[in-house]
C-alpha cells in the first residue's frame, strides 16, 4: 500500500506524529524519513489496521 504524503516510517498509532520526518541517533546521525505529520499520523492509523488483521488471521 501507499500513503500519499507519508515517509518512511511506522509507529503503531497514538504516538506523536510531529517529529516523525526524522530520526535521530545518540552517534548524532540523523536519518531523513520524510512525510508530514498528518499524512503519517494517516499512513500509521491505516496500516495499523492491516497489521491486525493479518495478525488475527494468521495468528488465532
Amino acid at each position: 500500500m501507499t500513503y500519499p504524503g507519508a515517509g518512511h516510517y511506522f509507529v503503531t498509532p497514538g504516538i506523536p506524529t510531529t517529529d516523525s520526518d526524522k530520526l535521530a541517533f545518540d552517534s548524532g546521525f540523523t536519518m531523513l524519513l520524510g512525510g508530514n505529520p498528518h499524512a503519517n499520523a494517516v499512513a500509521h492509523a491505516k496500516a495499523w489496521k492491516s497489521v491486525k488483521s493479518f495478525l488475527g488471521k494468521f495468528l488465532s
